[in-house]
């Protein structure tokens, strides 16, 4: 940013002032949904939901508004940089709005450099975050416009970090403002509705503010005049399911519906939460393993297992991330943990960067830290979705909601053969090893049961089954959460 003083800002304020030559960029008078959104000088605004209804002209508008202001810096993001180049994606749109003006491209930047009245200059740049390292990119910047399209295709702890490179210096003429817009898809489908208040499967056309510097505009193809709505409605046709199903309720009608499109682990509290279980009482049933994950960056993942006689199911007592914690502190959650379960097994990645980690357990605190199984990762992420649908695999909620942040927004990459790189996985890593340690358990060849041992699995099942059936029924609300 080309950082004014107030001696500057005194100079240009009649310029300033006069907004029209911010307009000459733009090509086109915005409808009236996107008027209104252009006006909203909050700190935090979403637009979209349904395709078609104009988002990305909203928001490359936005930016543009603030042009003729000396010093003035935007910038507009897309998840990847395929993405950002795509034909009509914003950057390509911007060439379409700005070449033969008196705006310049630098192509090395990608960024628009717009002339002021007072001679210095304002900038539009474009990027992309590929990576949680990427957001080093912008580490010293300073912008007072972040545009952000399809937000949902980002990791919420991204999008946050992105608040902090908006500022300007007291007294500068112009609203500080994160903008963003999407559909209701894609693998932060999760974080965003909750973050606007955006109800699931109802429709909605009023703006909805979720705090006084947070609001959602609803848009929809009507809203879009420039649209050919009836050639867009045959191409939408064309989508799974057609007129009836999900990605048309989504895309066409803009109703927030989950689909997990593009999630590795998809967690349904109604199939996949635990009754509250009293192991201690019953301890001589239940078998416990320990995952962990030592992260890249000094975090690490602890997950607790386990499965009892008679019960099919495997159970994830707790999952938890630890950020920042060295290897001695981190022997030490794992000696914390072995006293309370006791574990069968401790498995985890003593490989690379984990191996120091788990030398200093083995070392000075005696736990026998084995190496997790990681071949054909992704094989077995597939055999624990399926175990996850079809209830084999239940969360106890209290103590797992590291996990379930992760699976929200965890996504596969663009091929569907790996996680994307960059986004947490630390907990469902350190669950998936304690998790593949389960079957060797179940499948160990036992000896024939006698007739009273017999009859007394088939007793333990039952009273799990019932156990299970009474907390469902005395209390809904926690069973649901």
């Amino acid at each position: 940013m080309n950082v004014l003083d107030l001696r500057d800002i005194e100079a240009c304020a009649d310029a300033v002032l006069d907004g029209g030559a911010s307009k000459s960029f733009i090509p086109h008078e915005p409808w009236a949904k996107q008027k209104a959104f252009l006006a909203l000088d909050v700190l935090e605004a979403g637009y979209g939901g349904a395709a078609g209804g104009g988002k990305s002209d909203a928001i490359l508008m936005d930016a543009l508004q603030n042009v003729h202001v000396p010093g003035y810096s935007a910038l507009l993001l897309r998840r990847t940089y395929p993405d950002l180049a795509l034909p009509g994606a914003l950057m390509d749109r911007s060439h379409k709005w700005l070449d033969g003006t008196r705006a310049v491209w630098n192509e090395q930047k990608k960024q628009w450099t717009f002339p002021t009245p007072c001679g210095r200059t304002s900038t539009v740049q474009f990027g992309y975050c590929d990576t949680e390292a990427d957001l080093r990119r912008y580490k010293s910047a300073e912008f007072q416009f972040i545009g952000i399209d399809e937000a949902t295709e980002w990791p919420e702890k991204w999008y946050t970090f992105l608040f902090s490179r908006l500022r300007r210096v007291k007294g500068f003429p112009v609203p500080i403002k994160m903008r963003s817009g999407t559909n209701p898809d894609g693998p932060g489908y999760g974080w965003y509705r909750e973050r606007f208040g955006i109800p699931e499967n109802k429709a909605f056309n009023d703006p909805i503010w979720s705090g006084p510097k947070r609001v959602f505009f609803p848009a929809r193809a009507e809203d879009n005049p420039a649209l050919d709505l009836e050639q867009y409605e045959l191409s939408l046709e064309e989508m799974l399911g057609g007129r009836k199903g999900v990605k048309w309720k989504q895309l066409r009608e803009g109703l927030w519906i989950p689909d997990g499109s593009g999630l590795v682990y998809i967690f349904d509290p109604k199939k996949n939460t635990a009754p509250r279980i009293d192991w201690k009482s019953d301890r001589k049933r239940w078998t416990f393993v320990l995952g962990i994950d030592y992260g890249l960056t000094n975090a690490c993942g602890f997950a607790v297992i386990g499965w009892r006689q008679g019960d099919p199911r495997v159970y994830v007592l707790e999952s938890f991330r630890v950020e920042d914690i060295e290897p001695t502190a981190a022997a030490k959650v794992v000696q914390e943990l072995e006293r309370t379960y006791q574990f069968a097994k401790i498995v985890g990645d003593v490989g690379g960067l984990g191996k120091g980690y788990a030398e200093e357990g083995r070392r000075r605190w005696t736990l026998p830290i084995e190496p997790a199984q990681k071949q054909n990762k992704r094989g077995y992420q597939l055999l624990f979705q399926d175990a996850l649908s079809n209830s084999r695999i239940l969360l106890v909620p209290e103590t797992t909601g590291d996990l379930r942040d992760e699976w929200k927004v965890l996504p596969w990459d663009a091929d569907r053969k790996a996680e994307a790189k960059g986004f947490a996985n630390h907990a469902a890593d350190a669950t998936l090893y304690a998790w593949r340690e389960a079957p060797n358990y179940h499948d160990l060849e036992q000896a024939p049961k006698t007739e009273a041992e017999q009859a007394a699995a088939h007793e333990a099942e039952i009273e799990a089954a019932a156990e299970d059936e009474y907390v469902r029924s005395e209390n809904e609300e926690w069973w649901a959460a």
